[in-house]
């Protein structure tokens, strides 16, 4: 049910995105000035086209706030149940991925748990930025940006600290691939760097 969930949450933002990319393409920002009710050729207002734009901005206006109301209830759904369940069935899934990676770096079992609870603490505070965002709607997200890029730059600073640099880029590549889904990728990942 937690997953049903997030993914419903996934769901709403995909589609608040795409009716956001449907609108820049064939929204109101492409309208000329004279379909807004600016002047036309002959001098005068174009009530017609101004009631076009007016019901294309209704419109838009009505699926944004649609959207909102979307994201706001997925957000209300976030709670710190879902994301003990999610953020764990996560770990439990990247684990070994991680694991076998930091094995073959010859890391102490200290400096790898270290390592995985920076991952684990990150994808807490993403979740709770991700929650913030949906509570927020559309207005939150330049927050929720800011929020992953800090928590980014902070575990890339604790890889650092912890692996070294190289390394540490290695670790945020492989989490790239991981959030991209892309397990097979990751894998790949994972065998290129034992071999350096």
């Amino acid at each position: 049910m937690k997953i049903l969930l997030l993914v419903l949450s996934l769901l709403g933002l995909i589609g608040y995105r795409w009716i956001q990319s449907r609108e820049k393409t064939h929204g109101v920002d492409e309208v000329p000035l004279a379909m807004m009710g600016g002047e036309t050729s002959r001098g005068g207002k174009s009530p017609i086209l101004t009631d076009k734009v007016m019901e294309i901005r209704a419109e838009k206006q009505r699926k944004i706030e649609e959207a909102d109301k979307v994201m706001a209830r997925n957000g209300r759904r976030m709670d710190s149940e879902t994301k003990v369940l999610l953020i764990n069935r996560l770990m439990e899934t990247r684990r070994p991925i991680y694991e076998e990676l930091f094995e073959g770096w010859n890391l102490d079992g200290a400096t790898q748990e270290n390592l995985l609870n920076v991952i684990r603490e990150r994808e807490e505070m993403l979740f709770d930025a991700h929650r913030d965002h949906n509570l927020a709607g559309r207005k939150g997200l330049d927050d929720f940006k800011a929020s992953y890029e800090v928590e980014k730059a902070l575990a890339e600073a604790q890889f650092v600290q912890l692996v070294g640099v190289e390394r540490g880029k290695m670790i945020l590549e492989l989490e790239q691939s991981l959030q991209t889904g892309s397990v097979e990728k990751a894998k790949v990942l994972t065998d290129k760097r034992l071999m350096d």
